[in-house]
């Protein structure tokens, strides 16, 4: 089955309702676009992005694919949150009428592969995820305690379990009913949405929500700025994708966006190079080993079928 595997990537923000048939598996994050199947997409729908896509085949596509879903593709190497990702896509997928049985059996085999390279090379990597990265960006803040987080998905849970030994953590969201669960499963504060004179009081506010919809702009900054006057001790650290801020104001006014974690990832990563060298090594062992498991199967089945 391996062998016969069709994986087309494409850039970030290539249109989730790209390619009408339903028999791939499609993931989009902020950083690419990936559909599986076993065969070609049709080049009527992608040709758009020609230029762009890379199409893997065979063991070259699971190799991708698990690092992939290892976080060895991702900017900041060894992030969890990608993990998630594949298994909402993955929940998507198996609610889908026509899903391929065979294609199942493969992204299952991923998820325990997957799981086998974090155990074995990766497990401290973690804390250099954007959960870890954001900790590292608010310690300079000196002695600032209070924190807003907005949303109330997987990485704001991530957030919370890192930061609540220092912070006394406060969370909004849209849905009020979902909030207050997380909050009192998490024990955390809640605080209602869009009450943006409430929120302007906090000097340190983390963003996970992603939207194409604006949520912060200039108006809420120069708010947040009069309140928080000290530029040592604020900082807003955006991790939303796409990004809900539409903000003149930066790193110098205490704004830092997605890229500003990335930079600082990439200063981390240096200090990890060697796990991620394990762990492409297990990586190309586990895609040979499942090549080699997949193909003696059908070879079997063929067998028993001539036989029968």
């Amino acid at each position: 089955m391996i062998s016969q595997l069709k994986l087309t990537h494409l850039p970030a923000g290539t249109p989730s309702n790209l390619f009408p048939h339903k028999e791939y598996f499609h993931i989009s994050t902020c950083q690419r676009v990936l559909y599986l199947g076993f065969n070609f997409i049709p080049h009527q729908y992608i040709q758009k992005y020609n230029h762009e896509a890379k199409i893997y085949a065979g063991s070259n596509a699971y190799k991708f694919l698990l690092e992939t879903i290892c976080g060895l593709k991702s900017k900041i190497a060894g992030e969890n949150e990608i993990v998630s990702q594949f298994k909402t896509a993955f929940a998507n997928y198996l609610s889908q009428e026509n899903r391929d049985p065979k294609l199942i059996k493969v992204l299952e085999k991923l998820f325990q592969d997957a799981k086998k390279v974090r155990t074995l090379h990766l497990a401290n990597v973690g804390q250099q995820s954007y959960a870890g990265i954001t900790k590292r960006l608010l310690e300079t803040k000196g002695q600032e305690k209070n924190i807003l987080l907005a949303g109330n998905g997987t990485l704001c849970q991530n957030l919370v379990k890192i930061l609540r030994k220092r912070f006394k953590i406060y969370v909004t969201g849209r849905n009020q009913g979902k909030v207050e669960k997380f909050c009192h499963i998490n024990d955390v504060t809640p605080v209602k949405w869009l009450h943006f004179d409430n929120w302007s009081n906090f000097p340190l506010i983390v963003n996970t929500i992603g939207a194409k919809e604006i949520i912060f702009d200039d108006s809420f900054f120069n708010l947040w700025m009069d309140k928080n006057s000290t530029h040592a001790t604020r900082k807003f650290i955006d991790l939303g994708c796409p990004s809900v801020l539409n903000t003149k104001h930066g790193l110098e006014q205490g704004v830092a966006r997605l890229k500003d974690v990335f930079d600082k990832g990439d200063i981390m990563d240096r200090e990890k190079e060697a796990k991620i060298v394990k762990a492409r090594v297990t990586i190309e062992e586990l895609t040979l080993l499942r090549t080699s498991t997949f193909a003696q199967r059908v070879t079997t089945g063929l067998e028993e079928q001539r036989f029968a």
